[in-house]
């Protein structure tokens, strides 16, 4: 169906995710924000939900989504803008879309009420972390090869509420 309320200028919705009843979704307001959006059923037009400031550094560039996916308190969006990498929260509400982290992130998926994804630190390697959305609920799952060596965990697969990795221990 053809959504209107997207204001004026040339937007295009990505990262179209259910949530809530609703579809949301993503456009570049800038090259420094992102908006959140979502239109539901019996809506006439689709309705701004946040806006998110990004950071982009020396050089403007539009703000990069990899990913966004849904978990039953919220959404979980992992950002890229000017390849600073970081990890997002959002309920659907300004005051409830706050960033969770940062750091060097790959994929990300949801499974139930976790978002898992990989992350980088010195001190792991590539591992696999979770997030439940709250930034006390986010963390390592597992150094499967324990100090800095990468576990190369990815090619993630969902199946209901277990995600699958392949990884090197």
């Amino acid at each position: 169906r053809l959504v209107p309320g997207l204001g004026e200028g040339e937007f295009t919705p990505y990262r179209l995710t259910p949530f809530r009843g609703e579809l949301f979704f993503l456009i570049d307001a800038s090259a420094v924000e992102l908006q959140l959006w979502s239109v539901g059923p019996g809506q006439a037009e689709a309705r701004r939900r946040a806006t998110i400031a990004v950071e982009v550094g020396d050089e403007p560039s539009s703000p990069l989504v990899p990913a966004m996916v849904a978990l039953d308190e919220g959404l979980v969006l992992h950002l890229s803008p000017a390849g600073e990498d970081a990890l997002w929260r959002s309920d659907g509400t300004q005051a409830g879309t706050v960033k969770l982290l940062g750091g060097y992130l790959d994929y990300l998926v949801g499974a139930g009420a976790q978002a898992f994804f990989g992350k980088y630190t010195p001190g792991t390697g590539q591992e696999i972390w979770v997030s439940d959305g709250t930034a006390a609920g986010t963390r390592l799952l597992k150094d499967i090869r324990p100090g800095p060596a990468d576990s190369n965990a990815g090619s993630p697969v969902v199946a209901g509420a277990t995600a699958f990795f392949l990884a090197d221990d």
